[in-house]
């Protein structure tokens, strides 16, 4: 099995375009594939990634760190989280672009909450293109 790099963030923050910058490097499995499906096609998509190595897999959280990160973690994956913080600015004005519609409000309230993970974790975060730059290097 390969590592997974999980890629925390609130909606608009940058998950997606991450992923399709790192290219081939990574075994990408991109979470919208996956909207409207059982929440655990998701999740075997990602095991199923790692299992077939040898490049890492780089997957993304869909809200929620915890529902993705423990049940790989109790399987026996490595998995190592990173945060994308965007400032509510420019998560907005992305998801804005994206949805055509504004931001819900609880999606905002996500970029504390993955703030304070991020540090009682000891996770890397930053902004999407420093994200970027870590995993190129990885």
């Amino acid at each position: 099995m390969t590592t997974i790099y999980l890629l925390a963030a609130a909606p608009g923050s940058g998950k997606t375009w991450v992923g399709r910058q790192v290219g081939g490097k990574f075994e990408y499995v991109e979470n919208d594939a996956y909207i409207g499906q059982p929440y655990q096609n998701y999740l075997n998509a990602v095991a199923t990634a790692s299992r077939k190595g040898p490049k890492p897999v780089l997957a993304e959280t869909p809200q929620s760190v915890s529902r993705i990160l423990d049940p790989l973690t109790r399987l026996g994956f490595d998995v190592r989280p990173l945060f994308i913080l965007e400032s509510p600015d420019i998560t907005s004005a992305r998801y804005w672009q994206r949805e055509n519609r504004p931001i819900p409000k609880q999606h905002l309230s996500l970029i504390k909450t993955y703030t304070e993970r991020a540090i009682s974790m000891g996770a890397p975060c930053g902004t999407s293109t420093e994200i970027l730059r870590y995993l190129q290097q990885v």
